[in-house]
Formats: structure tokens, C-alpha cells, sequence
């Protein structure tokens, strides 16, 4: 009974130690996730600014190109932010 009783506290200890193994990685995907999605929203704004500059508005091959990247941006931030979302779950 003692061996039993000292191979469970030993998979606890294990099990434990895992179980805070992977919180702190999800701790660390979280704080990454967040700074991403911070820089995407601030590139995304500085894009949209470029948008309403009257040089960019009236120049048909600039505004497509920072309108495709601005998209790009988006789809990048959805991602980002679904997974945000699901880690908080």
C-alpha cells in the first residue's frame, strides 16, 4: 500500500507539473496573440489614414495596393482574434 500510495502522489506531482507546464504556454500564446492583434489594428489604422489622403484617393494603383494589404491585415486580425477567443474558452 505504501508504493501505491507514493506512485499516486508521484503521478500527481506529474500530472500537476503538466497541467502548469501548459498553462503557462497558453499564458505566453495569449500575450503574444494580443500584441499581434495590437499591431495589426495600429497597421491597419495608419492604412485607412493613407486611404483619406487625397494623393492615395486619387491614385487608382495606390489606393488598390493599401486597399488589398488593408484586407490582408483583416483576414490576419480575424485569425488572430478567433484564436484569442478560443484560448479564453
Amino acid at each position: 500500500p505504501v508504493q501505491k500510495v507514493v506512485a499516486q502522489e508521484k503521478l500527481n506531482y506529474l500530472e500537476e507539473k503538466e497541467r502548469k507546464k501548459l498553462e503557462r504556454q497558453r499564458t505566453r500564446k495569449i500575450e503574444e496573440l494580443e500584441q499581434s492583434i495590437l499591431e495589426l489594428e495600429e497597421e491597419i489604422a495608419t492604412l485607412e489614414d493613407q486611404l483619406c489622403l487625397p494623393e492615395i484617393y486619387a491614385d487608382y494603383e495606390k489606393a488598390s495596393e493599401i486597399t488589398t494589404k488593408k484586407q490582408t491585415l483583416q483576414e490576419q486580425l480575424e485569425t488572430c482574434m478567433a484564436e484569442w477567443e478560443e484560448l479564453h474558452v
